[in-house]
């Protein structure tokens, strides 16, 4: 029979005791006390080491667009989208390359491609069109990013220049002609059929709406007829409006009360039908005047009179005026002519 100091003692719950006295659930509970004191000291100094190192690494975190979760707000992910790539242009194989043809659906009949764009990336190839194109408005082929756009008229008016330089690079340099070649045959399929429309046309003295650009190169001299005085002019460039005509922008020598200088004036040849004749065009190129040398003399004659009114003059003037309304009427005015310069 077991004596009463060797029973185990118990607690109000029924726990035994600890050797020292203390009940075991206030031993644990103890213990969960000082594990949540430990816990929120924890997190508080994780809270207060984010507080702390917020901003102070010196790097960058690159967030990309990810698939909406809304349609009010974008959700910015840390992984590289998988639908996006590197522009095929930008790769380096396409970077090797001398010539970046660009094709096109073809939504005319024939061919179901057509060649949209040229972009010229051999430094030997650009050389060579700095020759092709010198003198020329509009092209800067040093430039880095070289591209040519159909329907290619630069090319169509410096045609025969760009074959002859072809010819003679084939017999001084090889090497570099193979390039000048690529480009040739990629322009050659496309133009030449053009071309050849063109040269038939020039042939028989005639020209088409559709073809009327190809009059005007940049830096050709025009002949025309305003207010009943023979005029020649530099072309500076020709366009086609939607409204249906061709808008030429040509430049000659005017004074403004100071010096004398280039100013510009717009020409409009209006749409026709079928051909007609390159000299009954108000404006055409002067290589097709039939007298030009007399229409020349004539012009720099009263050039020359137009360039000896700058200065200080006290003339006589009988006849038409234009006012500012444009309209006309007989006059008779003492006329001092003033100069600034």
């Amino acid at each position: 029979m077991a004596t009463p100091e060797n029973k185990e003692c118990l607690d109000l719950f029924g726990a035994p005791l600890s050797p020292d006295g203390a009940a075991l659930s206030d031993v644990l509970e103890s213990l969960e006390t000082d594990d949540d004191q430990a816990s929120d000291s924890s997190a508080s100094e994780t809270a207060r080491t984010q507080e702390l190192s917020e901003g102070s690494e010196c790097a960058i975190q690159t967030l990309y667009e990810g698939p909406p979760k809304c349609k009010c707000c974008k959700n910015w992910v840390e992984e590289y989208p998988d639908d996006l790539r590197m522009d095929v242009e930008e790769q380096p194989e396409t970077k090797k390359k001398a010539l970046v043809v660009r094709m096109c659906k073809n939504h005319d009949k024939g061919k179901p491609l057509a060649l949209d764009s040229v972009v010229v990336q051999s430094l030997c190839l650009k050389k060579i069109l700095c020759e092709v194109f010198e003198g020329y408005k509009g092209v800067t082929a040093s430039l880095k990013s070289v591209v040519f756009k159909s329907p290619f008229r630069p090319f169509h008016y410096r045609w025969d220049r760009f074959t002859t330089i072809l010819e003679r690079q084939k017999q001084d340099d090889p090497d570099a002609a193979a390039f000048t070649q690529l480009l040739y045959d990629t322009l050659d399929a496309e133009l030449r059929e053009g071309r050849e429309e063109i040269k038939d046309h020039l042939h028989h003295g005639v020209i088409t709406y559709p073809l009327l650009w190809a009059l005007f190169e940049p830096g050709t001299l025009v002949f025309t007829t305003q207010e009943g005085l023979d005029r020649f002019l530099i072309v500076s460039s020709c366009g086609y409006h939607e409204d249906g005509y061709l808008r030429i922008s040509a430049k000659f020598v005017d004074w403004d009360g100071e010096k004398f200088g280039y100013a510009s004036a717009p020409i409009i040849v209006c749409e026709f039908d079928g051909t007609r004749d390159i000299t009954d065009l108000h404006v055409h190129p002067a290589s097709f005047l039939s007298s030009r040398e007399e229409k020349e003399a004539k012009a720099i004659s009263r050039g020359q009179k137009f360039h000896g009114l700058a200065g200080f003059r006290y003339m006589a003037f009988s006849g038409m005026m234009r006012e500012e309304v444009d309209a006309r009427q007989s006059v008779t005015w003492n006329v001092r002519f003033m100069s600034f310069a």
